[in-house]
């Protein structure tokens, strides 16, 4: 999972420029603050097995993912599981 880095600096760049990154790492109240926020996130999926079908992981990504976008966000989401890069 990736966040969008300029979302990330727009919600916590004040409150924690001073600290280095190794300090963000195990910082509690900074992931706290990453995790409740409303920022963009990217999410990459990468499996590595040879005996799998594209379109069985495809499905399965789709229902499951779909189910919780359809959760929080309340609308159909289908053409962001459907993008690709």
């Amino acid at each position: 999972m990736y966040a969008d880095c300029e979302d990330v600096k727009k919600l916590v760049g004040e409150k924690y420029a001073n600290l280095p990154a190794s300090e963000l790492r195990g910082n509690k109240a900074f992931m706290d603050d990453l995790i409740e926020s409303d920022i963009r996130m990217t999410i990459r999926l990468q499996i590595v097995y040879s005996k799998l079908n594209i379109r069985s992981v495809r499905n399965a990504f789709q229902e499951s993912v779909g189910n919780r976008l359809k959760k929080f966000g309340g609308l159909d989401n289908h053409e962001l599981l459907l993008q690709r890069y």
